[in-house]
């Protein structure tokens, strides 16, 4: 069911989310699990998105703030997919507007505290990007440069 294993948790003001990937005929998912009492019960899965069947997820991860962020596969390499929960449903997915996230690659995580702060590697470096809550990218750094 879950083909590359990717999942994240986090805590939204009181509600537990699980995330995870979900391969079926033709797309991939991106689905959640949501427990309001600590993780002693589940509700779902909800299928937040539907991405191309060939988008296979490297990294996902989650700020806690009724978000969640994957990198995933597109022609000619990776990009990051967002969607936001609000009004109890889930945001059509919106993509990381600075072009390629890379080649390869491999891992997500979320910060937020105000402005989401997303790191990701391309499998040789380690990249922070902010987004303001609005959804403006405002910076992009390489934190850890590719060893040599």
């Amino acid at each position: 069911m879950f083909d590359d294993g990717d999942c994240c948790i986090s805590n939204n003001s009181g509600t537990l989310r699980a995330f995870a990937m979900h391969a079926v005929v033709g797309t991939t998912q991106i689905l959640t699990w949501s427990s309001t009492n600590n993780g002693v019960s589940w509700s779902g899965p909800t299928v937040i998105c539907n991405l191309p069947a060939a988008a296979l997820i490297k990294g996902i991860g989650s700020g806690g703030n009724n978000d969640v962020f994957y990198l995933y596969d597109v022609s000619g390499g990776e990009t990051i997919g967002y969607n936001l929960f609000s009004g109890g449903l889930w945001s059509i997915t919106f993509t990381w507007t600075g072009g390629l996230a890379g080649a390869y690659g491999t891992g997500l995580c979320v910060l937020y505290d105000g402005q989401y702060h997303v790191i990701w590697s391309d499998g040789y470096a380690l990249y922070l990007a902010v987004m303001s809550i609005a959804g403006s990218w405002t910076k992009l750094q390489s934190i850890a440069p590719a060893a040599s």
